[in-house]
């Protein structure tokens, strides 16, 4: 069996998204700290439609359609730029036309994109930066 260490705490885990159990079972915590301060300085209307039910909804329903694997790795898969084992896990789900450009979008699963988290920071630093930084396709 083929190990990986966890992105989180560096030990040794069987699991293919590479967190081990016990960092899973303190993952709902670690994100809600981060969110907290993350969220103080976000558009309180955004905070609450990224808080809200049918957000939640389709965020869930959107990596469900794409058994939670990172459509950019899985892009990059079929075009040879990756192994197949390397296609990490979607744990970000990335508006394509920004909210704040189309907010009549913002539950459109057209919309939508399941990222990891590598390719999610490079899909929002290309939107704050067009032009300055790297911008996957797709």
């Amino acid at each position: 069996m083929l190990l990986k260490l966890c992105s989180k705490c560096g030990a040794a885990t069987p699991n293919h998204n590479a967190i081990c159990d016990q960092c899973a079972e303190r993952l709902p915590a670690m994100q809600r700290e981060r969110h907290a301060g993350y969220d103080k300085h976000r558009d309180p209307v955004k905070v609450a439609f990224y808080r809200s039910r049918p957000w939640r909804t389709l965020r869930r329903k959107k990596l469900e359609a794409i058994g939670y694997r990172c459509e950019e790795c899985v892009r990059e898969w079929r075009a040879g730029l990756r192994r197949e084992e390397d296609i990490q896990l979607a744990t970000e789900v990335h508006h394509i036309e920004p909210i704040d450009v189309n907010w009549a979008r913002r539950l459109d699963i057209t919309n939508l994109k399941g990222d990891c988290k590598a390719h999610h920071s490079a899909e929002e630093r290309h939107h704050k930066h067009p032009g300055g930084g790297s911008k996957s396709t797709g």
